[in-house]
């Protein structure tokens, strides 16, 4: 008999992340935020006034579908600095539609690492649905650095109650790694 939308026993999307997301995350957007806590060199020039604004929702490289404004990091990276964004977490549009992850994941963290002034945080992404994706995992952490997940669920044809990605959230917060779910974020249903 299927349980009725209301039933106690039903969890959903917004307990779920309270319970199980949002404890780990908040150390590790503090972590993000403070400019102490990146190893790269800071960029010359006057430092900018006001308050430290972090861009949780940025990503670098091209939308297949269209012509994006700025898909060219250079720009996105004039026009962050022109609403004094002090710290953008950036993902990969390929890594929406994109199969191989690794690919991806490395070419948004050398992006990242090229502009050498901290303001890009590169942001991984695995599909626990795929084969070996606990080696995108570890190569997202180990290799890249990152310290993060940005997930496509609806993109990458996963639910969240499924085994493998419980099982994923539980290997990333095992590593201190921030995990975000796109699709949430941009219906704004957190």
């Amino acid at each position: 008999m299927p349980r009725d939308r209301h039933d106690s026993r039903t969890t959903d999307r917004r307990s779920f992340v309270k319970a199980a997301v949002m404890p780990a995350a908040f150390p590790i957007a503090a972590m993000l935020a403070d400019p102490t806590a990146q190893c790269a060199e800071p960029a010359p020039g006057p430092a900018p006034t006001g308050p430290d604004i972090v861009d949780c929702n940025v990503h670098l490289f091209e939308w297949p579908f269209r012509k994006l404004k700025y898909d060219r990091t250079e720009a996105l990276v004039a026009k962050l600095r022109k609403h004094r964004i002090t710290k953008a977490w950036a993902g990969s549009f390929e890594a929406v539609l994109h199969k191989q992850l690794d690919a991806s994941n490395r070419r948004l963290a050398e992006e990242c690492r090229t502009r050498r002034d901290g303001l890009l945080v590169p942001i991984g992404c695995v599909n626990p649905v795929w084969p070996d994706w606990e080696e995108d995992l570890r190569r997202c952490h180990e290799q890249y650095r990152m310290p993060g997940l940005r997930l496509y669920p609806a993109y990458h044809g996963y639910a969240l109650d499924d085994p493998e990605f419980v099982r994923m959230l539980s290997e990333a917060a095992k590593r201190g790694m921030l995990v975000l779910n796109v699709e949430w974020l941009g219906m704004g249903q957190l």
